[in-house]
C-alpha cells in the first residue's frame, strides 16, 4: 500500500505550481480572492503555508520575489503552467513540447537571451581579432539559430548597424510574435525570419556570425548542423555555441538536464562541442565558463581555410 503521507511534501510542491499558475492567470496571486472561489482560496493558503506568499500585507515572500525577478507575476504563472504541461507529457511517456504561446512569457525569455548576447557583444567579441569590424560593416550577415520571438535577432541589429540578420525557428507561434517584434522596432528590412531547421540551411559562404543555443536542439540535428554551418560561414566568420553542460549533481542541474532531454534537446560538454567544431573545420579560439551548467564555445573559419 502506498504511504501517501510520505509523498505529501512533494505533492504539495506540484499543487503549489498549479496554484501559482491559476492565481497569476486570474490576477489574484497577491490580492484577496473572491469569496465564491474556494479552490483559489485554498491555493493561496497553500502558497502561504509553503512560504511562497506572506500575509499582512499579502505579498510574495523574499525568495519568491527573487525567483520572479523583474518579470510580471503573469509571466511566472505562465512558466508554472508550461512546466506542469511538460511534466505531464513526460509522465505519460511522450516527448514533452514547448506548449507556451503566452507572449509575455516568450518575450521575457527573449529578454534573457538578448542580455546573454549583449554581454557577449560587449565583453568577448571585441577581443576576437577583426571580428567586430567584420560583423559591423555594410553587407555583413548574421545567423540567429532558434530565434524564438526574435530577441537576439533584434539585439544583433541594434548593436551592428550595417548587418542583416536571418533568424530560423521551427515554432509558428514564436515566429508570429517575432514578426510583430521586428516590425515594431523598424527592422523588417534587415531581419529575415524563416520557419526552418538549422540542419536545412544550404547557403554557402554567406554568414559572418552564427549564434547557436545548443540545449534546445536535438543532439543528432546539432551534430549534423555544425558542418553545414561551417560551409555557410564566410572566411573570418565566427560561430558561438551556447551549451548546457551535462551534470548529475544538484537538483537544479538535474532538473535542467531532464527538461532539456524531455523536450527534445539535450546537454553536452565543452570537449564534445570543441571536437565537433574542429571536425567540421572550425578553429576553436575561446571557451568561456558561464556557470556550473553552461558555457560558450567560439570557433572561427579563418581566412586561409
Amino acid at each position: 500500500m502506498i504511504k501517501t503521507e510520505l509523498l505529501d511534501e512533494h505533492s504539495a510542491q506540484v499543487w503549489a505550481l498549479a496554484a501559482v499558475a491559476r492565481l497569476s492567470e486570474r490576477g489574484i496571486l497577491t490580492t484577496a480572492v473572491p469569496d465564491d472561489d474556494r479552490p483559489s482560496q485554498l491555493g493561496q493558503d497553500l502558497l502561504i503555508e509553503l512560504g511562497w506568499l506572506e500575509r499582512d500585507p499579502l505579498r510574495l515572500s523574499e525568495w519568491a520575489a527573487r525567483a520572479f525577478g523583474q518579470f510580471p507575476l503573469a509571466v511566472g504563472g505562465s512558466f508554472a503552467a508550461e512546466t506542469l504541461r511538460m511534466a505531464l507529457d513526460y509522465a505519460e511517456g511522450g516527448i514533452s513540447r514547448w506548449h507556451e504561446t503566452n507572449a509575455e512569457l516568450l518575450n521575457a525569455r527573449a529578454k534573457i537571451s538578448a542580455q546573454v548576447f549583449a554581454d557577449l557583444a560587449e565583453t568577448v567579441l571585441p577581443t576576437l581579432p577583426g571580428l567586430a569590424e567584420q560583423i559591423s560593416r555594410p553587407g555583413a550577415r548574421l545567423l540567429d539559430v532558434g530565434t524564438g520571438v526574435g530577441g537576439v535577432a533584434v539585439e544583433m541589429c541594434t548593436r551592428f548597424a550595417g548587418a542583416a540578420v536571418v533568424g530560423v525557428e521551427l515554432l509558428p507561434s514564436s515566429l508570429k510574435i517575432a514578426e510583430s517584434r521586428v516590425q515594431s522596432v523598424g527592422f523588417s528590412d534587415r531581419i529575415e525570419l524563416r520557419q526552418q531547421c538549422v540542419s536545412e540551411i544550404q547557403e554557402i559562404g554567406v554568414y559572418d556570425f552564427a549564434w547557436v543555443p545548443q540545449p534546445f536542439i536535438k543532439p543528432e540535428i546539432f551534430r549534423t548542423s555544425i558542418e553545414r554551418l561551417y560551409s555557410a560561414m564566410r572566411p573570418g566568420g565566427a560561430i558561438v555555441i551556447y551549451l548546457g553542460r551535462a551534470s548529475r549533481q544538484g537538483v537544479s542541474a538535474l532538473t535542467t538536464a531532464l527538461r532539456c532531454e524531455a523536450t527534445g534537446g539535450g546537454l553536452t560538454d565543452t570537449e564534445t562541442v570543441k571536437a565537433l567544431l574542429e571536425g567540421a573545420g572550425f578553429r576553436v579560439c575561446r571557451t568561456i565558463e558561464r556557470s556550473r551548467t553552461s558555457a560558450l564555445v567560439i570557433g572561427r573559419r579563418w581566412a586561409e581555410d
